[in-house]
């Protein structure tokens, strides 16, 4: 039962043997296991995680700051396009409640799997700030990150705009008819 078991995290791919103590007894609760620790019976695991996450390295490279500050104003723009805009077409008419719900939940995840490699997928300044507190992230990259968030939102917000025109002043909350100031 424990003849393949990682011994360490530092072993690397393939150097397994007998694991001794809670591990053995399957505890589960003693250490985790990297996924890519765990042998050439898991290669797919950890390319799979490799090709989600990135490089580490690649990642803290302040010279590929652009694409990171890039990713986060596309994937903002695209995030206030789908929300926003489905939010508009739905008032509209032209698509289902349930469309316009869906709708960004779909897009972040898209934007998670497609960008989240490059700059994490913040997408929102919460997310960036909550990040920073917790430790996972550093606050130098924390101005940007929220500056080019609120550059994406404003963005996709001007691009509904020249879109649909003032339609409705665009989903703003407005009291209804027969009341007045």
């Amino acid at each position: 039962m424990t003849d393949n078991v990682p011994v360490s995290r530092t072993g690397g791919p393939g150097q397994s043997g007998t694991a001794q103590g809670p591990v053995a007894a399957g505890d589960g609760a003693a250490e985790q296991t990297d996924p890519g620790s765990l042998g050439p019976g898991f290669p797919r695991a950890h390319h799979v995680l490799w090709l989600e996450f990135g490089d580490r390295a690649d990642f803290d490279d302040p010279h590929k700051e652009w694409r990171r500050l890039f990713s986060e104003l596309l994937g903002t723009f695209a995030l206030v396009l789908a929300a926003a805009g489905g939010g508009l077409l739905h008032a509209k008419g032209q698509i289902s409640l349930a469309a316009a719900v869906v709708a960004p939940g779909l897009m972040v995840t898209a934007i998670i799997l497609f960008m989240g490699a490059v700059s994490g997928a913040h997408l929102n300044p919460a997310v960036s700030l909550a990040f920073a507190l917790r430790g996972d992230f550093p606050w130098k990259r924390v101005p940007g990150y929220i500056l080019i968030q609120l550059i994406g939102a404003t963005l996709a917000c001007l691009f509904l705009r020249w879109v649909f025109g003032n339609i409705e002043h665009l989903g703003a909350t407005l009291p209804g008819p027969g009341y007045k100031n």
